[in-house]
C-alpha cells in the first residue's frame, strides 16, 4: 500500500544528516514556489516577445521611411514603403508613459509572429545549450555535495532570468529592440548555465529517490510532478489577483508580474537555505567524491600519456576529452553487454541457491530505449511555448486569457497526477511479496550476477505495470495532439488540448522503471577480495547514483526540451504560420508516437540482471 504524499516518508535512519532526517514533505514548498514563480510569467513572457518583435518591425519600417525621404527621386521605393503594412503608425499606440503597446494589427501580422517565434527560439536555444553543458555536472555535484546546494543555484538562475524580462518589459522606446533582445537571450543563457528546468526536475526526482522505496517511486514521482502543475495553475491566478487588487495600470502590468516572480524566488531561496533538509548524508557524499577521485586519477594518467603526443593530436585529444566529459552522464543510457543466468526456468529462480547455473551474456537495450522515449517526449515539449504564440496570434488571446487557460490546464493536470493517477496505481498495482532476504556477500562475478538477477525478478511485476501506465499516457497525448491539429475552432482547441492533461503519467512511470533497472542491476551487494598482487577487485561497484541517472535525463531534457525542440518547432511554426499554423500539433503527435514505439521495445528479462557486475580490472 502506497503512503500518503505528506506522510513522514524519510530516508533510512542510517543516513542522518546534521540538521535532521530529510522528510519528503519538506520538498513540497520548494516545488510549488518555483512553479508559481514560473507559472505567473507564462503569459507575460509571450507578450514581451511579441512587444519586442513589434518594436523591431516598426524600427525597420521607420528606417525604410527615412531612406525614402532622403531619396525622393526614387518613386517606387516610397510607394513600396507606403504600401508596407508596418509603415503605418496606427500599428502602435503611444501612451503617456512613453510605452509602446502592440495594436491588434501588429500582433496578427505574419511577419511579427514569425519574428516573435524566432526570438523565443533563439532565447530558449541559448539557455538550452548552456543547460546541456551543465545539467549532467549539476547532477553529479548533487551526489557529491548535496541536493540543496544545487537547488540554491537553480533559484538564483531563475531569479536572474526573470530580472532580464522585467528590465526588457519596463523600459520604454528609449531602449532599442536589439538591446531588449540581448537582455532576453542573456537571461536565458545565465538561467541555463545555472541548471534551468532540466536540473530542476533532475534534483527533484533525485531527492525523491533518496527518500522512497522502489515500489512506491512511481506514485511519488506522479504526485510531485502534479505539484509542479499545481504551482503553474496557481501562478496566473495569483498574478491576476494582484493586478486587480492593486489596480495596476496597463503599461505597468507586465513588469509587475515579473517583480512578483522575483519576490517569490527570493522567498524560496531563503526557504532552501534555512529550512529544507539535505537528503544525501555526509557518508554518501564522501563516497561519491572518492569515486570521482578515482576517475580523475585514471584521467591524470591518460593526460600524461597525451602530453607526449604531437601538438595537433594533443589538441584533438583534449577536445575529445572535453566533449566526452559533457556527454559522460549519458553513458548510463548506452547499451550494455550484461551477464545473466542460464537456469532451468524462472519458477525456481528466487530459490536459485542450490541450482546449478552458468554466467553468459547478451546485449541490454532497455535503458537505451527508455532514453530515446524521453528524448522524443522532450522534443515534443517544444510545442508548448509555440502553442501560446499560436493562441495569441490566431484567437487574439491576451495575457489574462492565456493565464486562465494555463490555470485550468495546470489544475486539471495536477489533479490527475496528484489524486486520480496515484489512486489508480494504488488499487491496480500488483502486490509484491516481502522483500527478498539479503544474501551473504558474494565473492565471484557469477554470484554477483545471481544476486542482482534475483532482485530484478522480485520487481518485475512493478516494472511491467509502470510500463503499461507510461504507454497508456502516451496514447492519450497522441490523441490530444491529433485532434487539435484537425479541428481549428477556439472551443475545440480548448477541449482537445485539455485532453493531454490526462496523459502526464509517462514521465513518472518511466522514471520508476528506469530506476528499478539501474538500482537493481548495479549489484549493491558487494564483496571485496584481493588478487595475488594485493589489489582490490570489487564486484558490482559501479553504482549509478540517482543524481547521475537523473543528470543523464537532464542532459536529454536540456538538449531536447530547451534547444532542439523549441528551435525545430519554432522554425516550423514560423514557416507554416501563414498557411497552416496547426502543423506544430502534427509534429507533436508524430514525436509522441515515436516515444510510444520506443517504450514498446523495452523488454525487461525475467532472469537477466542489468549488469554493471563487471570487475574493475576487466572493464579497464
Amino acid at each position: 500500500m502506497d503512503r500518503p504524499l505528506l506522510q513522514d516518508q524519510h530516508c533510512d535512519t542510517s543516513r542522518k544528516v546534521p540538521k535532521q532526517i530529510p522528510l519528503i514533505r519538506y520538498l513540497v514548498p520548494f516545488i510549488v514556489a518555483t512553479s508559481i514563480a514560473r507559472g505567473v510569467t507564462i503569459g507575460p513572457r509571450v507578450e514581451v516577445y511579441t512587444k519586442v518583435a513589434c518594436e523591431k518591425q516598426q524600427e525597420d519600417s521607420n528606417a525604410l521611411a527615412f531612406a525614402s525621404m532622403i531619396t525622393p527621386s526614387q518613386g517606387p521605393i516610397s510607394t513600396s514603403i507606403a504600401s508596407h503594412p508596418m509603415a503605418s503608425i496606427s500599428y502602435f499606440q503611444v501612451t503617456q508613459q512613453s510605452h509602446l503597446e502592440q495594436s491588434q494589427d501588429c500582433i496578427s501580422d505574419a511577419a511579427v509572429r514569425a519574428r516573435a517565434a524566432t526570438m523565443q527560439a533563439v532565447a530558449l536555444t541559448a539557455g538550452g545549450i548552456m543547460s546541456i553543458l551543465t545539467s549532467g555536472l549539476w547532477g553529479i555535484y548533487g551526489d557529491e555535495h548535496g541536493r540543496t546546494r544545487v537547488m540554491t543555484t537553480l533559484i538564483i538562475g531563475f531569479w536572474i532570468g526573470d530580472l532580464m524580462f522585467a528590465l526588457a518589459s519596463s523600459t520604454g522606446s528609449s531602449v532599442s529592440p536589439l538591446t531588449k533582445s540581448v537582455l532576453l537571450v542573456s537571461g536565458a543563457a545565465v538561467e541555463g548555465l545555472m541548471g534551468s528546468w532540466a536540473t530542476f526536475f533532475a534534483v527533484m526526482n533525485a531527492y525523491i529517490s533518496d527518500c522512497t522505496e522502489p515500489e512506491t517511486r512511481a506514485t511519488f514521482f506522479s504526485r510531485f510532478q502534479g505539484l509542479h502543475f499545481v504551482g503553474n495553475s496557481l501562478g496566473p491566478a495569483i498574478g491576476s489577483v494582484v493586478l486587480r487588487v492593486f489596480r495596476i495600470p496597463g503599461p505597468a502590468r507586465v513588469p509587475t508580474i515579473f517583480y512578483l516572480a522575483l519576490a517569490t524566488n527570493m522567498i524560496n531561496l531563503l526557504y532552501v537555505l534555512l529550512i529544507l533538509p539535505e537528503s544525501v548524508s555526509s557518508e554518501d557524499q564522501d563516497f561519491a567524491r572518492k569515486q570521482r577521485a578515482k576517475v580523475e586519477r585514471r584521467q591524470a594518467v591518460t593526460s600524461e600519456i597525451a602530453d607526449t603526443l604531437l601538438i595537433p593530436k594533443r589538441l584533438f585529444w583534449k577536445l575529445k576529452r572535453q566533449l566526452r566529459e559533457v556527454l559522460a552522464p549519458l553513458a548510463v543510457l548506452l547499451p550494455r553487454r550484461n551477464d545473466y543466468l542460464d537456469m532451468n526456468g524462472s519458477e525456481s529462480y528466487l530459490n536459485f541457491g542450490s541450482k546449478p547455473y552458468a554466467s553468459i551474456w547478451r546485449w541490454d537495450f532497455d535503458l537505451t530505449f527508455i532514453g530515446l522515449a524521453f528524448w522524443c517526449n522532450f522534443l515534443n515539449m517544444g510545442v508548448y511555448p509555440n502553442k501560446y504564440l499560436y493562441v495569441e496570434h490566431i484567437f487574439n488571446w491576451k495575457t489574462e486569457k492565456i493565464g486562465y487557460y494555463v490555470t485550468v490546464s495546470s489544475a486539471l493536470r495536477s489533479l490527475w497526477l496528484v489524486v486520480f493517477l496515484p489512486t489508480i496505481i494504488q488499487f491496480l498495482k500488483p502486490e509484491l511479496p516481502g522483500p527478498p532476504t539479503q544474501p551473504e556477500p558474494v565473492s565471484s562475478r557469477t554470484g554477483a550476477a545471481a544476486v542482482a538477477a534475483r532482485r530484478r525478478t522480485y520487481l518485475l511485476p512493478t516494472i511491467y505495470f509502470d510500463l503499461r501506465v507510461a504507454k497508456l499516457s502516451l496514447l492519450m497525448d497522441v490523441m490530444s495532439f491529433t485532434l487539435t491539429s484537425i479541428i481549428s475552432s477556439e472551443i475545440s482547441f480548448i477541449v482537445t488540448s485539455l485532453l493531454s492533461c490526462f496523459g502526464g503519467g509517462m514521465a513518472p512511470a518511466t522514471q520508476s522503471v528506469a530506476l528499478a533497472l539501474v538500482d537493481y542491476g548495479t549489484g549493491e551487494y558487494q564483496q571485496i577480495s584481493e588478487d595475488q598482487e594485493g589489489q582490490e577487485i570489487q564486484w558490482g561497484t559501479e553504482v549509478v547514483a540517482p543524481g547521475q541517472f537523473f543528470g543523464a535525463i537532464g542532459v536529454l531534457q536540456a538538449l531536447g526540451q530547451t534547444v532542439l525542440g523549441p528551435l525545430i518547432i519554432g522554425e516550423l511554426y514560423a514557416l507554416t504560420a501563414g498557411f497552416f499554423p496547426r502543423m506544430i500539433f502534427v509534429a507533436g503527435a508524430i514525436l509522441l508516437s515515436c516515444a510510444f514505439i520506443f517504450l514498446s521495445m523495452v523488454r525487461p528479462a525475467k532472469i537477466r540482471p542489468h549488469a554493471l557486475d563487471v570487475p574493475v580490472n576487466r572493464r579497464q
